[in-house]
């Protein structure tokens, strides 16, 4: 169920990257061109969130606009590709938790072209890139060993090694990532998708599997998490037709089958370009972009900009609420008073009641 909404959360941004660390939520993002990335990090217990004071390399950097990703192994999160208005570079960037600072660790092996809108996922120690832009989409697969920092580009074979995908999110389930959405270079052109496929990382074999059920719509930019074995998706949106989602559907890889999922409560508005992070049973959804009207034809979003507005918020979903939560909502709900509570659950809710107040850049 959706348990609590908090406003204002952080600055208004629309492409950026969020992990969790150690019970934590890391969110990368930069404000304009030339400028660093800002760290913020949001405290799960009270839902606040506070610009991270970081030491940037002697250059300045890391220096990105968008289409960048960031993973997470062990103590440290890990950002790679992207671009600052076309301008890219080859390099990985480490930002370690504990001292709060960036690296560039040296790599070896066969470095990827930098991409733009790929996809990135961790299996084992092993961070895989998938995808993306570089004139034209892609369609090959590297992987990272962050314990070696060794590049290898993976040969892979398989029925769906051929779809050049962007825009996509790819999620770590045992052994094989599963690719969903975004947009495929095909014979009749760039498109839409809503199959899913996977790739088997002990073979290299691209599987894509008879599904069961009805898969989401085909969607760009919308979020992917793992819980429990299963594949999430939520928002999201299909641009050509002037559309945000805000439905969530649910991929069982052993029976792969589609169910959509309707949580109890209030959820976030539809959006797109949106953080999500998992924390043991709650799922954290906030930010993003919407569009404040619809574009009817295909005609109007080909010549018109996009009538974007951002979204400051976080929704959590708690798929395993406790006694405590359920009574704290019920007194948040009935607008009891609270003062005579125990510090404690006074203070947890006024967390969940508030709007946030963030610091910001300067």
């Amino acid at each position: 169920m959706w348990t609590v909404q908090v406003k204002g959360v952080p600055q208004p941004v629309s492409v950026y990257e969020a992990v969790c660390i150690n019970g934590k939520i890391y969110c990368f993002y930069t404000c304009e061109r030339g400028m660093p990335i800002y760290v913020y990090i949001c405290d799960p217990r009270w839902y606040r969130w506070d610009l991270a004071e970081t030491q940037p390399l002697p250059d300045g950097g890391p220096v990105k606009l968008n289409g960048y990703t960031v993973v997470a192994y062990g103590d440290c999160a890990y950002l790679w590709g992207g671009t600052d208005d076309g301008e890219s570079d080859h390099a990985v960037y480490r930002f370690n938790t504990n001292s709060m600072t960036w690296s560039r660790p040296e790599v070896r092996g066969d470095v990827p072209t930098t991409l733009f809108g790929h996809s990135a996922c961790m299996v084992g120690p092993r961070m895989y890139i998938f995808g993306g832009l570089h004139r034209d989409a892609w369609h090959h697969v590297w992987f990272l060993d962050l314990n070696a920092m060794m590049w290898h580009r993976v040969e892979t074979t398989g029925e769906a090694s051929a779809d050049s995908r962007f825009f996509h999110t790819a999620s770590a389930i045992g052994t094989r990532m599963y690719v969903w959405g975004g947009k495929v270079d095909g014979v009749w052109g760039r498109r839409y998708v809503r199959s899913v496929c996977y790739l088997e990382t002990t073979t290299s074999i691209w599987v894509r599997p008879q599904v069961e059920g009805v898969p989401p719509e085909a969607r760009q930019d919308h979020s992917g998490f793992v819980y429990k074995g299963h594949m999430y998706i939520f928002g999201g949106g299909h641009l050509d037709h002037g559309t945000d989602f805000a439905d969530m559907h649910r991929y069982d890889p052993d029976k792969s089958c589609w169910t959509q999922v309707v949580p109890r409560g209030a959820g976030p508005c539809a959006r797109r370009l949106n953080g999500c992070c998992v924390i043991g049973d709650r799922v954290f959804v906030f930010n993003g972009l919407r569009q404040k009207r619809a574009l009817r034809d295909r005609e109007q979003v080909r010549i018109s900009p996009f009538d974007d507005e951002s979204v400051t918020d976080m929704h959590v979903l708690d798929f395993a609420p406790s006694l405590k939560t359920l009574c704290l909502l019920a007194l948040i709900h009935a607008g009891l008073e609270v003062a005579r509570l125990p510090p404690i659950n006074g203070n947890e809710i006024h967390a969940m009641m508030a709007n946030e107040s963030s610091s910001s850049p300067s």
